[in-house]
């Protein structure tokens, strides 16, 4: 027997793992250690280390364990509960490469943060009983619904046998909310000082990751080169796989980063009058020597002077309605932004409908009785919606039977790939029940952008005001 420090099982080892927008809870199967017990000979000592998920105060943690000698008298060499806030984490699988540096994957949720994956990791210098900061692998875009609680099974930590330094990751996560739609995640990493000396190397991204543009018109991207190992190199950028009618242009070119900093070039997409329309992935490629790293983006080509009113489709990327081609208005529909959350009698498909799923909405009250949202619609004044031009927003709501308490926020964003919101409006009803509230204003500059419909009970205006009864709607367009 081993003496650990004292601990009780996260659930009871049973379900209680919380998730946002939804009751379902998650197994937390901490009544028993997690896959794998691994087992490591460093030369001067063996080591096993293995790992378990326990209660903390709100949440959850990982309890860790090194036992050495396991060939002989067993003895605890250290121990720790990783839990730097009150969320939960758990389904933990641990894992030790040849330098002795050890890494944990888990699953970490709360009600606020959707089930995500991430990993912490510790050197031999470390303080014992210690890990370093977590790394965050996927945010999750979805939680788990329909009666689902089990999660994760088959996470495992395991160190490459090729270098007996690289570790991956394999778990669990979701896109998007639902059941039997889940998605795994592989991750791999390794610590500085594994197998002596390192070589200089780089990384390369581009944000955003996908751009849209008009034909006549042009997109931009900043492309980063980042650093590793002390590399402080000249590294020169180039595209390929451009559809007919594109041009990519970097600025500057090259780029060197400083050692263990990074450096940024802006990418600008240029579409003739006559490109090629559509979707397609184009290779950012980043050369120094024999040194050569891609990245991609996703470019989509818009016909210019767009084809009349416009009906948006649930974008599963941006998790929000979007109409790709530029028209003279974006209409979400009857449908895509029925109800609210999961109200009774008015659960909202595609719940929330904000971009990238950042804002929740409540979901207390009953359908048509309580405060909804229901349709957005973006028309333009004057021709095609087009920087400049003057645009009606107008929301279809349903008020509460004192509809002096509810408000409706309305926000637009010039960049919906990265939204940075800029309130248009805040107007009360003055009736309750379903109505129509409209503003208008004038489009900014951006070849994809979104409004932001919040209707909320009470409360003051911000691009996302949390409450029970609030609701958060997003309508993402193409503007020339």
């Amino acid at each position: 027997m081993i003496n650990v420090a004292a601990f009780s099982p996260l659930c009871g080892g049973g379900t209680c793992v919380v998730q946002p927008s939804t009751t379902q809870k998650l197994d937390s199967l901490a009544d028993r250690l997690m896959y794998r017990l691994a087992y490591r000979n460093l030369g001067s000592h063996e080591s096993l280390v293995t790992n378990h998920s326990v209660a903390i105060t709100g949440g959850g943690g990982v309890r860790w364990y090194e036992i050495q000698n396991p060939s002989g008298t067993p003895l605890l060499a250290q121990q720790g509960t990783f839990a730097p806030d009150a969320s939960y984490r758990w389904m933990g699988s641990i894992a030790m490469d040849q330098a002795g540096d050890m890494a944990v994957g888990y699953s970490v949720s709360s009600s606020t943060i959707r089930p995500s994956v991430r990993y912490t990791g510790r050197v031999p210098t470390d303080p014992a009983g210690t890990m370093e900061a977590e790394v965050n692998v996927v945010t999750g875009g979805g939680s788990q619904t329909g009666s689902l609680s089990r999660w994760g099974d088959y996470s495992a930590m395991t160190v490459d046998p090729v270098d007996d330094c690289t570790f991956w990751f394999t778990t669990e996560y979701m896109k998007t909310t639902g059941s039997f739609n889940w998605n795994t995640r592989i991750a791999n990493f390794k610590f500085p000082g594994c197998a002596g000396a390192v070589t200089p190397d780089f990384t390369i991204g581009a944000s955003p990751s996908s751009v849209t543009v008009t034909q006549g018109g042009n997109g931009t991207s900043t492309i980063t080169i980042t650093s590793l190992n002390g590399f402080n190199s000249a590294t020169t950028l180039s595209a390929s796989n451009l559809p007919s009618g594109v041009t990519a242009a970097f600025s500057p070119n090259p780029v060197t980063p400083p050692a263990n900093s990074s450096a940024s070039s802006t990418l600008t997409l240029t579409a003739s009058g006559t490109a090629t329309t559509g979707t397609s992935n184009i290779t950012i490629t980043g050369t120094s020597g024999s040194l050569v790293h891609n990245t991609t983006i996703a470019l989509t080509v818009n016909m210019s002077g767009g084809g009349g009113p416009q009906n948006a489709v649930f974008d599963p990327t941006l998790k929000a309605p979007k109409c790709a081609a530029v028209g003279t208005s974006c209409d979400s529909g009857p449908t895509l932004l029925l109800g609210r959350g999961t109200m009774s009698g008015g659960v909202e498909v595609n719940r929330p409908n904000t971009i990238n799923a950042s804002c929740a909405d409540g979901n207390s009250g009953t359908f048509h009785s309580d405060e909804s949202n229901d349709r957005l619609v973006i028309t333009s004044t004057s021709g095609n919606l087009t920087h400049g031009v003057t645009a009606t927003v107008s929301a279809t709501i349903w008020a509460w039977t004192t509809p002096s308490q509810d408000h409706l926020d309305l926000y637009s964003a010039p960049n919906a790939n990265s939204p940075v919101w800029t309130l248009i409006g805040t107007i009360t009803p003055t009736v309750a029940g379903a109505q129509t509230i409209s503003r208008t204003f004038t489009l900014p500059t951006g070849s994809l952008q979104a409004v932001r419909a919040q209707f909320r009970y009470q409360g003051t205006a911000s691009s996302c005001t949390a409450g029970s009864f609030n609701d958060h709607d997003d309508l993402i367009f193409a503007v020339n």
